[in-house]
């Protein structure tokens, strides 16, 4: 294909990709009354995540046999096809990594879909498909649990893991304003600590304690003794405890960025007990301090629209304690729980990776206030049961409760989607947006059986 004269179009189009932020695609797209040939040409950059590997293909029109079904990729669901389906062109993007997703199409009638925009993505976690056994948490003394933790590790290997997390640590100033009245305002500074988990829109994203930063009426991170950048706080959640905190990556000097490292969540549901860990943040009331021990128990905790893995340790912890728990990979797999006293103990990673990934792209967490307990297959056949989440209790004046859902209900689906952990619910409940109708099914007994009930429910933001 050739150009036309036209080439200050193109150069317009290329320089308002320049403008967008660094870490986000951009697009050119060459119209029809430009092209030599009446072609439309579509340019399309993957800025996301390193290096990657584009692909181009082009499908051509196709009539289709009634009932024939479309499944783009192996464990998907399968989509009923079309009778007659126009040519089309699009571009698929491979990550070394392994994954690969579609980043624009361009069909004969001139329809083009193209996404330029690089929100933070964070892989889901698989919830186990049966009831994880919840062992109690084994008591032990300090002195017990380091020797323990070093007659079965490599002493290198620990020093690696706590001087990685250490890196990924960043000290953030939270300033307080209090009016007191109106003739007087005083301003307090407290100290805590953030982890950096990525990076959108050429800034970074930082996780950290939502109790200290909430209505802050500023807030400074320290990326080293000698850079020191305003901050923003994006969103936080009260019932997690958990904040997001952003940084503008040109306000940094490109030398202090090569030392900033971004720390991986893992999948804390392959936790067990007597695993070894590394605990990083604001330990024994010193920032940026390490320990280290062994899980002495796994538990879960009820929370609203969600459960939560508890993962103890045999480290100590004083009141105001609050860090991040690493496994011998090196990556992030448990967050500190709010009000820790007297042991370190976290919520597991992959319970609250839904809602980091609500906040970090800036969006509000949804409530819909239900407490549920998972019925899985053994509990059915043991108890009599459906299989779904039985709802223990109902929030007042929240979406459920005005929904018409009861305690003693068991959820199944949400939207014609078949939901049956409290964990798929959140992960299906996060994807709404405040005032969004949805539609519950579930299960409530009635005489001597459980019969099929659908609620109609208006999500709010918490």
């Amino acid at each position: 294909m050739r150009f036309k004269a036209a080439w200050s179009a193109v150069l317009v189009a290329a320089a308002v990709g320049m403008m967008s932020p660094a870490n986000a695609c951009f697009t050119i797209i060459v119209g029809k009354n430009v092209s030599a040939d009446g072609n439309i040409i579509v340019g399309h950059n993957e800025d996301n995540d390193g290096r990657v590997m584009s692909n181009q293909y082009w499908v051509p029109p196709a009539e289709h046999k009634t009932g024939e079904m479309l499944q783009y990729e192996p464990n998907t669901a399968q989509i009923p096809q079309v009778e007659k389906t126009l040519g089309f062109w699009w571009q698929q993007t491979l990550h070394p990594d392994g994954y690969a997703f579609s980043d624009g199409f361009y069909n004969e009638a001139g329809v083009l879909i193209t996404s330029n925009n690089c929100n933070l993505t964070i892989e889901k976690d698989e919830y186990p498909s049966e009831e994880q056994d919840n062992t109690e948490t084994k008591e032990t003394t300090a002195d017990d649990n380091y020797e323990a933790v070093l007659q079965t590790t490599d002493a290198a290997a620990l020093k690696n893991v706590a001087t990685a997390a250490i890196k990924s640590l960043v000290l953030i100033d939270v300033y307080k304003t209090d009016m007191g009245n109106i003739l007087t305002e005083t301003q307090s500074a407290t100290e805590t600590v953030g982890l950096v988990i990525g990076q959108v829109n050429s800034e970074y994203i930082i996780l950290t304690n939502a109790e200290v930063v909430r209505d802050s009426s500023s807030l400074v991170v320290k990326v080293s003794k000698a850079t020191e950048v305003d901050a923003e706080l994006v969103g936080s959640d009260t019932d997690t405890g958990i904040a997001i905190v952003s940084v503008k990556e040109s306000q940094i000097p490109s030398k202090e960025r090569s030392s900033i490292v971004t720390a991986q969540l893992d999948n804390s549901y392959s936790i067990q007990q007597g695993d070894i860990v590394v605990a990083a943040g604001r330990l024994y009331g010193q920032n940026k301090t390490i320990d280290y021990g062994m899980v002495s128990g796994i538990s879960t905790k009820s929370g609203v629209d969600n459960s939560y893995e508890i993962i103890s340790t045999g480290l100590a912890g004083i009141e105001g304690d609050y860090g991040y728990l690493f496994n011998m990979k090196g990556n992030v797999v448990g967050i500190s729980m709010k009000n820790t006293k007297t042991t370190f103990s976290v919520l597991g990673i992959s319970d609250l990776k839904s809602m980091i990934q609500e906040l970090s792209n800036g969006n509000s967490p949804v409530y819909f206030g239900i407490k549920g307990q998972n019925v899985t297959g053994t509990m059915a056949t043991r108890y009599g049961l459906p299989v779904g989440i039985y709802v223990t209790d109902i929030e007042l004046d929240s979406p459920a409760y005005a929904a018409g859902i009861q305690p003693g209900d068991i959820i199944t689906g949400i939207d014609g989607n078949m939901v049956l952990t409290i964990q798929a619910f959140s992960e299906k409940l996060y994807q709404c947006e405040s005032g969004q109708q949805i539609s519950i099914t579930a299960k409530r007994f009635g005489g001597d059986e459980y019969k099929d009930m659908t609620f109609n429910a208006v999500i709010a933001v918490k």
